[in-house]
């Protein structure tokens, strides 16, 4: 992983899958990182309140990385859906004069017509939110979609595992 000192590197996200991952990966390799914890206790739901969690972290930094972790595999409430879809936008457009860098996660599921779960339709708007803002700067991911192994052990399999399977 290229890495240059000159960009703070923030997750936003802390206890899924993914989130442990790029810890214990960053960890390993002796970079440094913060991370801005955000879940369901939260329950953020529109800008305003995740412009305030923000501003507690990234008050007078300069120049950082953010890597959204921040994902609702079963959305069911007003916050996992403007988690899915909104987010990534609000994150880009964090108006405090820094120069922001986004990595955000999105899922090949979107590729699929025969998905039609909220998960993925959600991820489809959020990227297209992304992709409609001029000048901005983001490296979009699509992931595989992931699973831990306990999971399969419980055979606790979300919807979307089952769909593509069944294709």
């Amino acid at each position: 992983m290229a890495y240059s000192r000159n960009k703070e590197i923030i997750l936003i996200g802390e206890t899924g899958l993914l989130s442990s991952a790029l810890k214990d990966a960053l960890l390993i390799q002796d970079i440094p990182f913060i991370v801005i914890k955000i879940t369901r206790k939260n329950n953020i739901s529109n800008k305003k309140e995740l412009y305030k969690i923000l501003k507690k972290y990234l008050k007078n930094r300069k120049s950082y990385t953010l890597i959204n972790c921040l994902a609702s595999l079963k959305p069911k409430n007003k916050s996992d859906f403007y988690i899915n879809e909104n987010l990534p936008k609000d994150l880009i457009m964090y108006p405090n004069g820094s120069e922001i860098f986004l990595i955000h996660f999105s899922t090949n599921n979107i590729f699929s017509n025969q998905i039609k779960d909220n998960y993925t339709i959600q991820k489809k708007k959020g990227e297209e939110n992304i992709q409609k803002i001029r000048n901005s700067k983001y490296n979009l991911i699509r992931l595989p979609f992931l699973l831990p192994k306990n999971n399969f052990d419980k055979n606790n399999l979300p919807k979307q595992f089952k769909l593509l399977m069944s294709l």
